[in-house]
């Protein structure tokens, strides 16, 4: 693949580029964050066919494994999957692009469906059988742009939405908010991503989201993205009936204020908050 090509026509560089040299940089800080004098004395086992490491526990109930597991997969998904989320944004200006200049939308597709193909057949791929389920999160995405409401729709603004998104957010955000929420278990994984962008975006839903965290965190999740918006507020959040909190109650506005107060930073609250970080500088 041509390197030189303007962002719409290969939107998918960053992905190549990680294929092709990144994802070595992050195998190697990998092990090296547990090849140290602090935690290399407490290693089971490593793996290095399938790029897992047997760790101690500083502690551990009696029944339980006294050891966890740490997967290159889990180290790196986020971001992969991230990657391939803000390829969308690009495509999405592709499809502006050919609307403007009269081009041909399903020759800008099929384009792109070649390039998706290029990218399954990497021999990375091979090494690390897993990330071709993160590329297919490309398949899909095109799939979805190749029906002409879907087309339409992705390229009017969110202004419906209760909620009142800048103009700037479009489809592939709440693409790498999902994730977000996936990875660091908000919800549950089996919560499909189209009813996730629903409940964000349509200005009226019979869809809902129920947190599988605790209220704090799901708040933490709430204030990092409010910046986004022009009506995330408490009691729009609220008002909505759109989420859930883990005992499946709304999550209110008594709710949501108290927990609000209760927040102590934490391992899992600081983590979420730099991923949160990390995609909406993108978008301010």
């Amino acid at each position: 693949m041509k390197t030189n090509l303007i962002p719409y026509s290969y939107p998918f560089q960053k992905v190549s580029d990680f294929l092709e040299t990144d994802i070595d940089k992050k195998l190697q800080y990998f092990y090296s964050s547990f090849k140290n004098e602090f935690f290399a004395f407490r290693i089971k086992d490593i793996n290095e066919d399938k790029n897992e490491i047997q760790f101690y526990k500083d502690c551990y109930n009696e029944g339980e494994i006294e050891y966890d597991t740490y997967t290159f997969e889990n180290e790196i998904k986020f971001h992969f999957s991230n990657l391939i989320y803000k390829s969308f944004d690009v495509i999405a200006d592709g499809i502006n692009i050919c609307f403007i200049s009269n081009q041909s939308i399903p020759n800008y597709l099929d384009k792109l469906d070649r390039q998706y193909d290029f990218l399954l057949s990497h021999s990375r791929n091979k090494q690390f059988p897993y990330l071709i389920k993160y590329l297919n999160l490309i398949k899909q995405e095109l799939n979805h742009y190749k029906v002409l409401d879907n087309i339409n729709e992705y390229n009017q603004n969110l202004k419906d939405s209760p909620f009142k998104p800048h103009d700037n957010i479009r489809r592939a955000f709440f693409s790498s908010l999902f994730a977000i929420c996936i990875f660091h278990e908000l919800i549950d994984e089996s919560f499909s991503k189209e009813d996730f962008i629903d409940v964000f975006t349509s200005q009226s839903t019979l869809k809902n989201i129920v947190f599988t965290c605790n209220n704090q965190l799901a708040v933490s999740f709430f204030e990092g993205i409010k910046p986004l918006f022009d009506n995330m507020s408490t009691s729009s959040i609220a008002k909505s009936k759109r989420f859930f909190t883990k005992q499946k109650t709304v999550l209110s506005t008594t709710n949501y204020e108290s927990s609000k107060n209760r927040i102590k930073l934490n391992f899992k609250i600081i983590e979420l908050n730099k991923d949160l970080e990390e995609l909406t500088s993108d978008y301010k």
